[in-house]
């Protein structure tokens, strides 16, 4: 989606910067390839440091009105960060 332009977004260091900068208190957090996710309450202080080595991560709000994804193709595709 993201990547083929269908919505809009931010890419790469803005992407990152905007997800460091935004309000996280409850987030979600899941990978392509699982069927698992986490629900991370108080997320105040998660940031992109925390996702060093991390690939496929998808990131989004309680409320889904923010999302942010870092894919395994940093650097060529992503990450992204969008808001509804």
């Amino acid at each position: 989606m993201f990547s083929y332009e269908k919505k809009d977004c931010l890419g790469e260091e803005k992407a990152e910067a905007a997800f460091n900068n935004q309000t996280k208190n409850n987030c979600y957090v899941f990978y392509q390839h699982s069927d698992y996710a986490l629900f991370l309450e108080n997320a105040s202080m998660f940031n992109t440091d925390d996702l060093i080595n991390e690939q496929d991560i998808y990131i989004v709000d309680k409320g889904f009105n923010w999302t942010y994804i870092q894919t395994h193709e940093a650097g060529w595709c992503g990450p992204y960060f969008s808001v509804k």
